[in-house]
């Protein structure tokens, strides 16, 4: 006798689906989901407990998301086992002890009870999406469709690597001049708020005339001790305000428009954005991704508003049977080079291999950027405190200067 289930799935771009189903079981409710290539996040039955929903829904929102290179080194350990012959379902039991990562141990003994109950790889993947993001799992249903699962993981253990490479080189080369302009600003701050004072009492009980530049110091010193909640209050108002406005799609827009534009590091993350979209393109392409599926992946995966627009167009094209060119030129972030070989590859239905070239020349590009930026800012911050610093301790030492040369 055949009973109503309620599901909850994903199609191949992960739009959420939801609906009720008749089937004679939950099995065969699976097996019509994936007969129309959704991947399944939940089935139950329409008389399951309110609380089984809820327990569902509160264990996935708990998740947290998993760094790049745990997934690299989990997807390595995987692809191993595989190829060496261990199966399925054992080699999570074994990753399961081994991995350090809470979340992901947590999710792989829920994984591995899904496939007890029947589920795919990718379908019990893709019910935690907090840890697993879309393009694992679109990558892992391509792998299992193609028999070639650990070639795929391979291939995304590759990919995650070289994303926590690039982005530990940019964190490390802005780390150290942001630490040290930080710490300038404070030691500005703490000279004119506590050291001044005491200057100022001295010159108080001399009968000098102070320098302009002196007053001017003297000024600033008087007004950040008695109205600094003035300040801070503005510093708090400024910030908010900027992140109410980014986070309007518009303002969003406006923001990445404009950063793409500032000198240096406009061009560095213009690299980065070229970089990314073609390793992820053609990891993707290179796994069996169907390349409509693909571009909203990589879509999911920036952050950039313009970036987001272009591909929107672009994967519009392709459904209309154009090319990936034309769009991609139009949102101004890709170079000359990265779309002639964009085009080159189209023609030549190599599209994978000539993403994996541009990957592999704006990587290069990136580092040497990021090597230069790290060497500029340096001197640069340096500069800036010895001006601000010297001038400030310039401006009161000008007055002894006076007071001596009087005598």
């Amino acid at each position: 006798m055949a009973s109503s289930f309620r599901y909850r799935a994903r199609d191949r771009s992960g739009k959420v689906v939801e609906g009720i189903v008749e089937a004679e079981s939950s099995q065969a409710v699976l097996g019509q989901l994936r007969a129309q290539n959704l991947i399944v996040t939940k089935v139950e039955s329409v008389s399951s407990t309110t609380t089984m929903n809820l327990n569902f829904n509160f264990a996935s929102l708990n998740e947290k998301k998993v760094k790049t290179k745990d997934l690299a080194i989990f997807s390595r350990q995987f692809a191993t086992m595989i190829d060496a012959g261990v199966p399925l379902l054992r080699a999570l039991n074994i990753l399961q002890v081994q991995v350090e990562n809470k979340g992901l141990r947590n999710a792989l003994q829920t994984i591995g009870k899904d496939l007890e109950k029947g589920l795919t790889l990718s379908e019990a993947m893709g019910k935690h999406p907090k840890i697993f993001p879309l393009m694992y799992t679109n990558m892992i249903e391509a792998g299992e469709v193609g028999g070639v699962l650990e070639q795929v993981l391979e291939r995304m253990a590759n990919h995650f690597e070289k994303e926590d490479e690039i982005k530990e080189k940019v964190k490390s080369a802005l780390t150290y001049p942001t630490v040290v302009f930080t710490m300038a600003i404070l030691a500005i701050v703490f000279m004119l708020i506590f050291v001044l004072p005491s200057f100022i009492s001295i010159y108080d009980g001399m009968d000098i005339e102070l320098p302009g530049i002196t007053l001017f110091v003297i000024s600033i010193s008087d007004s950040l001790r008695i109205y600094w909640y003035l300040y801070l209050g503005f510093i708090i108002s400024i910030y908010m305000l900027f992140k109410r406005f980014r986070s309007a799609p518009r303002g969003k827009l406006m923001l990445d428009r404009l950063m793409l534009r500032i000198p240096v590091f406009g061009p560095l993350q213009t690299k980065l954005i070229i970089s990314r979209f073609s390793r992820t393109l053609s990891t993707l392409l290179r796994s069996g991704v169907p390349i409509i599926t693909a571009l909203e992946v990589v879509k999911k995966t920036t952050d950039n508003s313009v970036m987001i627009a272009s591909l929107d167009k672009a994967k519009n094209n392709v459904r209309d049977g154009q090319g990936l060119a034309e769009p991609l030129k139009a949102s101004g972030v890709f170079t000359p080079m990265a779309l002639h070989m964009i085009a080159v590859g189209e023609e030549t239905g190599e599209l994978d291999l000539l993403l994996e070239k541009i990957s592999f020349f704006y990587d290069r590009d990136v580092d040497a950027l990021v090597s230069k930026l790290s060497s500029a800012l340096e001197p640069m911050i340096m500069v800036f405190m010895g001006i601000v610093i010297g001038g400030i301790v310039i401006a009161f030492m000008l007055p002894m200067v006076k007071m001596f040369s009087v005598i």
